[in-house]
């Protein structure tokens, strides 16, 4: 019990972090555009959560104001305005773009693995370093 009040902030911080990736997830599964921007809103929302979390309490209003607010306001419009009721016949993933799909996620892989390996040089703990950089 210890652990869990000593740790609670970082306990919350995961639990909106899972939210906003599992709403993020729900944008990009989902069937129904309008469940899509549903999903979206969800995100937003933990998202701006998580600026209250950081004790940055203007950018979590600004959020909500303007991302949760207007942003999805305006998707909502749109998606009624286009009305979408059925999808197209197309196949969502071509075979033709396999191997570039393939090539791109090497190269990510490899841009994400080589600035894991190397080693950054250590900065400096001093109140005045970066007045001393110009």
């Amino acid at each position: 019990m210890d652990w869990v009040v000593a740790n609670f902030a970082l306990i919350v911080f995961f639990v909106f972090a899972g939210a906003a990736v599992a709403g993020a997830i729900g944008v990009i599964l989902a069937k129904s555009p309008v469940h899509a921007a549903i999903s979206l809103l969800g995100t937003f929302l933990a998202v701006a959560a998580l600026f209250l979390l950081q004790h940055a309490e203007f950018l979590a209003v600004v959020q909500i104001l303007v991302y949760a607010g207007g942003v999805m306001v305006l998707f909502l419009f749109v998606i009624m305005l286009v009305n979408v009721r059925t999808l197209p016949d197309e196949p969502q993933f071509v075979k033709k773009m396999a191997p570039a799909a393939v090539i791109i996620g090497l190269i990510l892989a490899s841009v994400v693995a080589a600035g894991i390996v190397r080693s950054f040089p250590a900065v400096s703990g001093e109140a005045n370093a970066l007045v001393s950089i110009g």
